[in-house]
């Protein structure tokens, strides 16, 4: 079986935080506004998960999932600075974030990466 080399991973994150940074941006100079806690949610879910396959010992491919997380963090991070108003949060979000605490729950408890994932 043919693997990518690992520098694919590094060129994979690399353009997925390049691509996030435009948003970041737009965002910061006020020409985008984004709803906030989507974008908190974004960011949580891969975060989380970069987390669970650290734990796990998932090994370099991790670092695309955190690049994943990063990008909608950085945008978060942009609309707290430009506009707290951005924050708003409706009934999806709050079972989005609940979601993803059930995962975090999970994963404490059970010790179990791959269930804690699947909830995600």
């Amino acid at each position: 079986m043919n693997v990518l080399p690992i520098w694919f991973i590094y060129v994979a994150a690399i353009l997925r935080l390049y691509g996030g940074l435009a948003y970041f941006r737009a965002t910061l100079a006020g020409r985008a506004k984004p709803k906030a806690v989507s974008w908190l949610i974004w960011a949580m879910i891969p975060l989380i998960t970069f987390f669970i396959e650290l734990s796990a010992g998932v090994g370099p491919i991790a670092i695309i999932t955190l690049a994943l997380g990063l990008s909608p963090l950085m945008v978060v991070i942009a609309a707290f600075k430009t506009d707290r108003k951005l924050f708003r949060a409706d009934l999806l979000d709050i079972f989005c974030i609940t979601i993803a605490l059930l995962g975090i729950g999970f994963w404490a408890i059970t010790q179990d990466t791959f269930t804690a994932i699947v909830v995600l």
